[in-house]
């Protein structure tokens, strides 16, 4: 996608400092106006785009001719070749990149450098490419009601009992997001939300100059019941919380969900890919509009066996003293010593494997293919 200089006839890229389309050949800078007939733009609903694909992961992209495409914005890998133009349909919301280039790399490196866990090498990594995109993704409103039954106790000992809690309500949803792309990871997408929806802008073709953007292949309607089943996890969040009681359980629900509309919209995404010494591939996302960094890097598995020990002895010391206050004169103390040592070994080692098990799901996500 590419926005022609007035003047020269250069491409224009959006700036996301000026808001307007700058002409890095003659310096010249306009209003989308000046570059997009909009009461033309606005009348259109499909648009031709460059569709190229990547042959590492099969990423179908949209790319502006500002920048050559010699990489694929997902993997990273410089496997991208020209596939075909395409007619599809134009999206009628969009959110502007207000998070710059620079920006977005300094949150990964400062992210980066605070973890505790993360070698010296990785602090210190040279970037193999850094692309803003826009994700496509469906926007859903929604009336959503439910007649609801809890089940929770109360009181303690002899005085324990079950009560049972009945909740109606109905309520309207704006803004539920579920990202169009089968190319990017749910989890991934979901973790860059949420988005500011006060910052929306009507769809304009200016904006993507300069950026990469990819494709829907989901339609609104397979996501419908993704949308619904995220809508009453909100719902049962909010109900569950208005009941005061202990071990609380849903044991009845008569959920009414109906979509009021969806909306395709472009929402921003800083993509910053580099590689480590053993020829890895990592993606670390930032949020084009809030700032927000997602994704994680290879760890020292040193300093986490380090780590783990340490919490051990710290978690076995207060129970050694205690067991030595009590024990003292039995001879007993310590044995008991020793199986506390050892308990408080295991328990932080139970605590370093969920530890773990957080940093494998993260990096899985990292390094995905799709990403």
């Amino acid at each position: 996608m590419i926005c022609k200089c007035p003047n020269c006839g250069d491409a224009v890229t959006y700036s996301i400092e000026d808001k307007s389309l700058t002409c890095s050949s003659c310096g010249s800078s306009f209003s989308s106006r000046s570059v997009v007939n909009e009461e033309l733009w606005q009348n259109l609903e499909t648009m031709d785009c460059d569709i190229y694909k990547c042959t590492t992961c099969g990423a179908e992209i949209t790319v502006n001719n500002v920048e050559a495409a010699t990489f694929c914005a997902h993997c990273g890998q410089p496997t991208i070749v020209f596939s075909r133009v395409s007619t599809t349909v134009k999206p009628e919301i969009i959110i502007p990149f207000t998070v710059t280039k620079q920006e977005a790399e300094s949150l990964i490196r400062n992210k980066i450098r605070s973890s505790f866990f993360v070698s010296k090498k990785i602090k210190n990594f040279e970037v193999d490419r850094i692309c803003g995109i826009y994700i496509p993704f469906w926007v859903y409103n929604a009336n959503y009601s439910s007649k609801q039954v809890y089940q929770g106790t109360v009181g303690s000992g002899d005085k324990k009992r079950t009560l049972y809690y009945k909740r109606e309500c109905e309520c309207s949803f704006a803004n539920i997001t579920l990202d169009a792309s089968n190319k990017l990871n749910d989890i991934s997408s979901g973790r860059l939300e949420p988005y500011d929806f006060n910052d929306v802008k009507r769809f304009n073709i200016s904006y993507l100059s300069g950026f990469y953007a990819d494709r829907y292949d989901i339609s609104s309607k397979t996501l419908n019941s993704n949308a619904k089943n995220k809508i009453r996890e909100l719902f049962n969040e909010k109900a569950k919380s208005s009941v005061f009681a202990k071990d609380v359980s849903l044991i009845s629900d008569a959920p009414e969900y109906n979509v009021t509309s969806t909306i395709y919209a472009m929402l921003p995404a800083w993509f910053l890919t580099f590689t480590d010494d053993k020829n890895n591939c990592y993606t670390v996302m930032v949020n084009g509009q809030t700032k927000k960094v997602v994704g994680a890097v290879p760890y020292s598995k040193s300093k986490i066996i380090g780590t783990t020990l340490i919490l051990g002895t710290i978690l076995a010391f207060p129970c050694i003293k205690l067991v030595d206050m009590i024990l003292t004169n039995s001879g007993k103390h310590l044995f008991t010593s020793i199986l506390l040592i050892l308990a408080g070994i295991i328990a932080s080692f139970i605590m370093g494997g969920s530890l773990y098990d957080k940093f494998k799901e993260s990096i899985r996500l990292t390094t995905s293919k799709t990403i």
